[in-house]
């Protein structure tokens, strides 16, 4: 019975462990990270924004997501609005993406942003798109996404980055 119960324990452990490990993949890469949030847009022309925090062995980053139905990538600064007042503004872009009609983009969070973050939750995130070619056109332009389901970030953070 000890060795059934032992047994019962290991593979719950590993279970537990698989389901949570999320990776963001793009281009060549892949990052742990948090679960994918998903946040408004306040454009009608434009999908919803989706979310995550990653990191590396000695960096945090903070990747994003687009379903676009044309070529467009993510270009410039990403601007988060905190509720606080604060305003972290990332041009630091590691890598991005486009395939299957989805643009991603992958941005270095400096520590005392991270920090920030960590006490202040997430209000609106500013992004800018442009088409693959550097040609202004469809779905180019600055758009923005609102937390509107009030994810709680600051805890979200905390836990991941520990």
């Amino acid at each position: 019975m000890k060795k059934h119960l032992f047994l019962f324990l290991v593979f719950t452990s590993i279970t537990i462990t698989v389901n949570g490990q999320n990776l963001f993949f793009i281009g060549e890469k892949s990052f742990p990270s948090t679960e994918s949030y998903s946040l408004d847009a306040n454009s009608r022309s434009e999908n919803d924004l989706n979310i995550a925090f990653a990191k590396d062995a000695v960096s945090a980053f903070v990747a994003v997501r687009l379903k676009i139905g044309y070529t467009n990538q993510f270009h410039g600064k990403l601007i988060i609005y905190l509720n606080d007042g604060n305003v972290i503004s990332l041009d630091d872009q590691i890598v991005r993406d486009y395939v299957d009609g989805i643009a991603s983009a992958v941005y270095f969070l400096p520590k005392e942003d991270l920090l920030k973050m960590e006490e202040g939750n997430i209000n609106t995130v500013r992004y800018s798109m442009l088409l693959i070619n550097g040609m202004v056109g469809a779905g180019s332009g600055n758009y923005s996404s609102t937390n509107r389901s009030n994810i709680n970030f600051p805890v979200i953070l905390s836990d991941f980055y520990k």
